[in-house]
């Protein structure tokens, strides 16, 4: 999905978002995906942990803290 959206994430940033959302959907991760994208392409940010969570909030989806 990070390839389909045009996101450019790193092997560390992949292992967290796989251990913070360990329920989610194949569903649940192209919506995440989507959202991230288009936040950090309007605030001009990088996809990193923060925006992930920020949107995932959005999302309704749970996250495990580790």
């Amino acid at each position: 999905m990070a390839e389909q959206f045009a996101l450019a994430l790193d092997e560390e940033l992949i292992v967290v978002l796989a251990q913070r959302f360990p329920e989610a959907t194949g569903r649940d991760i192209k919506g995440l995906a989507k959202l991230v994208a288009k936040y950090c392409n309007q605030k001009q940010v990088p996809p990193d942990w923060e925006a992930f969570r920020k949107c995932s909030l959005f999302r309704g989806m749970d996250v495990q803290l580790v």
